[in-house]
């Protein structure tokens, strides 16, 4: 059990592991058989006299000298809003070389100088080569604002892309800050669309979640489906932690909590924030989410969303 508000204890150095989904992402360039290490460990939320626990929990059988860690990641865009790379490690524990390994598919956030908000699209270095060669070189992804389509896109190249890759090919993430927009002109064929809206339960819980802080201009939630249940959070600065506890607030006021489900906010040390963590939900909760109200009042927030 760790209570992170005045000390840690070991559960603290657990590094992180990519998930088997996310280990699909890179390639080992060595011609040696290295074996990377996945995560082995997972979170499980739990409350305690009332105050929230996180238990850490093998996912298999672990040998001895094996190195323990889960995906930082599930929660969100850990590294991204870090602006740093994870590293890989062997299942003794040992770093790999960064020239060893290379990320084969990229999550890439593009951005305008005049825009508050990154649009993101997922690519792979296959898909970069088909487009160099099949479609001019250009990627132009519509922007959204809120989740809504504007008439405008961005506009970048297969080559800016490969530039920024090529400074640190280890890194699953890309970010580009002045790219160029334009308006959508009718007919017009424009590559990697805004995906469809999901019907997914988890998916209409989020945009439900969003609904409701929308009015306190927090950013979007984020969520991670494990079995049935789906845990939920999203996280803002120090500054705005007022904020973020009317939210909480609200939310304890018209969701009914019970010993399987808790909504508690956490400090964030590794980047200063503090998150608000609603856990443990499943698809019965979603017409008590759906009924929520907005809130009647909503302090003053610095936060700008970021992503």
């Amino acid at each position: 059990m760790i209570n992170a508000g005045n000390y840690r204890n070991f559960g603290g150095f657990f590094q992180h592991l990519p998930s088997e989904a996310e280990a699909e992402n890179y390639k080992l360039d060595s011609d040696q058989k290295i074996a990377f290490a996945t995560a082995n460990i997972e979170m499980h939320c739990v409350t305690y006299q009332d105050y929230p626990i996180l238990l850490i929990k093998t996912k298999r059988d672990i040998k001895q000298g094996e190195i323990l860690g889960w995906p930082y990641d599930d929660m969100g865009n850990y590294w991204v809003r870090l602006k740093s790379v994870p590293h890989l490690f062997t299942l003794s524990g040992a770093m790999l070389q960064p020239q060893d390994y290379h990320a084969e598919n990229l999550h890439i956030f593009l951005k305008n100088e005049d825009m508050a908000e990154y649009t993101s699209i997922h690519c792979s270095l296959e898909t970069l080569k088909i487009i160099q060669e099949k479609k001019e070189g250009l990627i132009r992804p519509q922007y959204m604002e809120n989740g809504i389509a504007t008439g405008l896109v961005l506009r970048t190249t297969v080559e800016d892309i490969k530039r920024e890759y090529n400074k640190n090919p280890q890194k699953p993430y890309l970010m580009l800050d002045n790219v160029a927009i334009e308006k959508r002109t009718r007919g017009s064929s424009y590559l990697f669309k805004s995906p469809s809206k999901l019907k997914s339960p988890e998916e209409i819980m989020r945009k439900e979640l969003n609904r409701i802080g929308e009015l306190l201009r927090l950013p979007e939630w984020e969520y991670r489906r494990n079995g049935d249940e789906i845990n939920f959070s999203l996280d803002v600065p120090e500054e705005d932690l007022k904020t973020l506890e009317t939210l909480r607030d609200h939310l304890m006021d018209h969701l009914k909590q019970n010993n399987k489900k808790y909504i508690e906010i956490l400090k964030i040390p590794a980047i200063n924030h503090f998150g608000l963590f609603l856990m443990n939900l499943t698809v019965a909760d979603l017409k008590a989410i759906s009924a929520c109200p907005l809130p009647t009042s909503a302090p003053s927030l610095k936060w700008c969303s970021f992503i």
